[in-house]
């Protein structure tokens, strides 16, 4: 089973950026593996994710990472299938995501998809790179269960 993990969000707006900073925490700490491609999409989720629909060569497991407002205390993570994501009526744009106008042919196509979503505490509306300490302590938690729906194994360091 090929499996695709991504990372969204910005690194520059505090909890968003909690997608990108447990990709690299996988990086750091857990073994690579031929079927498991871990990326970075940083702002571009739906741009990693659209040119799937109408391409014969799809992973058949994505695994996105990203913070949502889940209702929950600040640092909880939740795994949600796709089709348990709620509909949002209009989408102001492809960085908004999820985007259920991208995922929905996915799933047509016979594409599993999970998310792994932690609950923000706050997204600033300036510039920091700093998550907070609620979000940050949420990065290996969330790193070991997509290890564990993996298989990826840790490093020995």
């Amino acid at each position: 089973m090929n499996i695709l993990i991504i990372g969204c969000g910005n690194i520059l707006k505090g909890d968003d950026g909690f997608g990108p900073k447990v990709i690299e925490y996988l990086e750091e700490n857990f073994q690579p593996s031929e079927s498991v491609q871990i990326i970075d999409a940083g702002l571009s989720c739906g741009e990693w994710l659209r040119p799937m629909i109408i391409d014969d060569e799809r992973p058949d497991w994505v695994i996105i990472i990203d913070t949502m407002d889940l209702n929950e205390q600040p640092g909880k993570i939740k795994v949600i299938k796709a089709d348990e994501i709620p509909r949002i009526p209009q989408q102001i744009s492809s960085h908004f995501f999820p985007d259920r106008k991208i995922i929905d042919p996915l799933l047509k196509t016979g594409m599993r998809m999970t998310f792994i979503a932690c609950q923000f505490k706050q997204i600033p509306d300036g510039l920091t790179t700093e998550l907070s300490a609620e979000v940050k302590n949420a990065i290996p938690s969330a790193a070991r269960i997509i290890a564990e729906l993996t298989g990826l194994g840790r490093k020995m360091h």
